[in-house]
């Protein structure tokens, strides 16, 4: 009996694909709502981020669509080019990026297009770590911190965080420990993951005086009201001021220049202004779902590849939104995640999309496999990670 029977999906694939469109839906609504003012003054068009928008989802629809035919598997052959390529690329944009608002994150390419490196990292991370570990999880044998695929991940992380994008380079290197830790690690690595990187985490934090204030403003927002704690305190005011249901679509003050970065970083905080507590916990309730689904997804792959594959689109869409939704409450210092799919973001978009369509390949393979067992062999139940 199908264990979806009487649920609002047949399958997690199923699942997968309706959550999505409905979260881009919302960032739709949301972005506009956003950018209009930002919009109007730089472009005297207040729909320019909503086209935009809307030309990306559709394109990250597509690209979603056309990847979930092509085998996972194809990815994985080989890791190293994918990497030494996106290494090539950020030290590409090191020595000629584009800068913008004091950052160097950009290569332009043609009429107004640019394309940012560093998003292309984070699906090139999970790559590496699938081609490295999931054969090692097949043999039910332990990952490994001291692997070519956590160095390629750390190396990137490094090239990121000179731009300089701390919060970008700490998802990078934050992906491929994660999946090194759900896949299973010896004990003594445990204790350097548990020991080290917290330690690593805050001497990079305080090495630049401008990320040192951060911090302090973070601790002490409205001590820094003026300062760096502008953005936080901006970004609280507007969330309180929605109270339960909001203030109705398109009628939050905030995105009138007083919060910066309100169709990006910060969209989520116009979003509560908005649409209220009740708004919020509906969003928060969608990407907890879509977590779900994915989880539920991964349990069901043909090998552990496959298994990485659809964890770390897991860990990266969920990483993400718990990363905004608590750095725009103040739980995090404001360290420039933005919300997926909701946020405005183009390339972040289409490498989100690109990512679900891949994992998606992977778990239509396994659900294939164990709807039509090969003659006389049950289909092999999912592999079960060795505990660390």
């Amino acid at each position: 009996m199908n264990r979806y029977q009487g649920a609002f999906w047949k399958n997690p694939i199923e699942a997968i694909v309706t959550i999505v469109v409905i979260l881009l839906a919302v960032g739709c609504i949301n972005v506009f709502s956003a950018s209009q003012v930002a919009a109007e003054d730089m472009f005297g068009n207040s729909k320019h981020y909503l086209y935009r928008y809307a030309m990306f989802a559709v394109g990250g629809l597509v690209v979603m669509w056309a990847l979930s035919f092509v085998n996972y598997r194809f990815w994985l052959k080989k890791p190293d080019f994918w990497a030494a390529f996106t290494v090539l690329l950020l030290g590409l944009v090191i020595y000629k990026g584009a800068v913008v608002k004091g950052a160097q994150r950009w290569i332009e390419i043609a009429g107004g297009v640019s394309f940012q490196p560093s998003e292309a990292a984070k699906i090139v991370v999970i790559f590496i770590c699938a081609a490295a570990m999931g054969r090692r999880i097949d043999l039910r044998k332990k990952a490994n911190l001291f692997s070519a695929s956590f160095i390629w991940a750390l190396i990137m992380g490094v090239l990121v965080y000179i731009q300089p994008d701390l919060g970008t380079a700490a998802i990078i290197v934050g992906l491929s420990l994660g999946l090194h830790f759900i896949c299973g690690l010896p004990k003594q690595q445990y204790l350097l993951l548990f020991g080290g990187v917290p330690l690593l985490a805050v001497l990079l934090a305080t090495r630049a005086a401008y990320r040192a204030e951060r911090l302090q403003a973070w601790l002490d927002p409205w001590s820094y009201a003026d300062r760096t704690g502008y953005q936080a305190v901006q970004s609280m005011l507007a969330i309180g001021s929605g109270g339960w249901s909001g203030v109705g679509p398109g009628q939050g003050s905030s995105k009138f220049h007083y919060l910066p970065e309100a169709h990006t970083d910060f969209s989520f905080a116009v979003f509560c202004q908005e649409w209220g507590f009740i708004g919020a916990a509906l969003v928060i309730i969608l990407f907890m779902a879509l977590s779900y689904m994915l989880w539920r997804a991964a349990g069901n792959v043909p090998d552990g590849a496959g298994y990485v594959i659809v964890t770390g689109a897991n860990v990266l869409l969920t990483g993400q939104a718990v990363a905004n939704i608590a750095m725009v409450c103040g739980l995090l210092p404001v360290i420039g995640v933005p919300l997926p799919f909701i946020s405005y973001g183009g390339t972040s978009l289409l490498i989100n999309m690109a990512m679900l369509g891949i994992a998606l390949n992977a778990a239509r393979q396994g659900r294939e496999r164990r709807e039509v067992p090969k003659s006389g062999v049950e289909p092999r139940p999912h592999l079960r990670l060795v505990k660390g």
